[in-house]
């Protein structure tokens, strides 16, 4: 595959857009009535918390040398990341249950903060894809929420 298209590929199927694209859906499609401007809100939380909030921390982390590269090539780049990035998973997750927001929000954001953990786990004797976890991790949520709410979600999937 050309470079290009694969970097650019690799960006926009990103593992953190997962989490605000799980929301949206979760939100979306569920049959409960969410006002815009609470969907709106949500979408702002999860964004600063599972996005923003790791995005800056790993940043800060590359400027002060503990990281070598923002690309995180390295195993040994990932494991702070990782672990901010499933306490920011989880954190964001209880937030939204607490907000009393659709539970299935709530179960996504708990398990891609898993898989993470997960992830960090398997480090010591492997490199797991994030990008596949993060695909498969919104793939699984479609499913769930097509068979709980009976919605055909197959265009999305």
């Amino acid at each position: 595959m050309n470079r290009p298209i694969a970097l650019a590929l690799s960006y926009l199927l990103h593992p953190a857009v997962f989490p605000l694209l799980g929301t949206l859906v979760v939100l979306q499609f569920s049959p409960y009535y969410i006002p815009p401007h609470i969907i709106i809100l949500t979408l702002t939380i999860v964004f600063a918390g599972t996005y923003a909030l790791p995005l800056a921390v790993s940043y800060l982390l590359y400027r002060l040398q503990v990281i070598e590269s923002l690309q995180m090539e390295n195993a040994s780049d990932r494991r702070i990341p990782y672990l901010v990035g499933a306490f920011c998973y989880y954190m964001v997750a209880s937030l939204l249950k607490k907000l009393q927001l659709p539970v299935e929000a709530y179960y996504f954001l708990l398990a891609s903060a898993l898989l993470i953990v997960l992830h960090l786990l398997l480090l010591r004797v492997m490199k797991p894809s994030a990008h596949m976890g993060g695909i498969a991790g919104f793939m699984a949520l479609l499913f769930a929420l097509s068979l709980k709410f009976q919605t055909n979600l197959l265009p999305l999937i």
